[in-house]
């Protein structure tokens, strides 16, 4: 007992110390929040134009009371099959072509960003893991200038799981070639980069570029 408590607590110590020193070789992202801002409600405001329910009802209809988004994400469901049945619960008249055009319409770039991964994609490999469906990786991710950069790209509907389940973070992993302890994970959610930080990756939650920049920093990242 005496050597768990004391002896073996020095390995925690030791391993934390390994983790915080040890170089980085790969930067990831997340896309939503911090490649580009994106609001849902923004989405259900414009389907209100074209259905006899308020911006409320379509959200808590579509998002809150029901999975097809989630199923959607995680490649459980065809596109087709989220328009027909979002159509049905909201009574929607509208062409399923332009249903996904204003699924899409939800996006904007967060200044600096694409030029910061320019910058760091010189000295490191560079990775994408993102929640996110096959409409908004086609139309939106794909298009953003920086995407051919890209060194492994993970996405939700692809793997079949959301953030934070370990298995998204493994595959990007494996794309990579890297070990967690080389890489720093870049995510607006908490959670998310908590449990990237349970897998030993370097953690960042992001708020803002300068504040990206600044936690960057001690971690002597090239690039900045």
């Amino acid at each position: 007992l005496n050597h768990i408590i004391h002896s073996d607590k020095q390995y925690e110590n030791a391993f934390k110390h390994y983790i915080k020193n040890i170089p980085v070789k790969g930067i990831i992202f997340d896309y939503g929040n911090v490649l580009e801002t994106f609001e849902n409600r923004i989405f259900f405001k414009k389907l209100s134009d074209y259905c006899p329910h308020d911006t409320d009802f379509i959200e808590q209809t579509l998002l809150k009371e029901s999975d097809i988004i989630e199923a959607f994400e995680t490649g459980q469901i065809e596109a087709d099959s989220l328009y027909r049945e979002a159509a049905q619960r909201i009574q929607l008249e509208l062409p399923a072509d332009q249903f996904f055009d204003l699924y899409c319409d939800i996006f904007e770039p967060v200044e600096g960003i694409n030029d910061l991964i320019r910058n760091l994609k010189s000295h490191y490999k560079i990775g994408l893991i993102s929640n996110t469906n096959p409409v908004h990786f086609d139309r939106v991710i794909q298009k953003n200038p920086v995407y051919p950069l890209f060194d492994a790209v993970t996405t939700s509907h692809e793997v079949g799981c959301y953030k934070p389940d370990r298995r998204i973070f493994e595959d990007s992993l494996q794309q990579l070639d890297l070990e967690a302890e080389a890489c720093v994970f870049i995510d607006d959610i908490g959670d998310y980069v908590e449990q990237a930080r349970i897998l030993s990756f370097k953690g960042i939650v992001f708020q803002s570029l300068d504040q990206l920049r600044s936690e960057l920093m001690p971690l002597q990242v090239k690039g900045l």
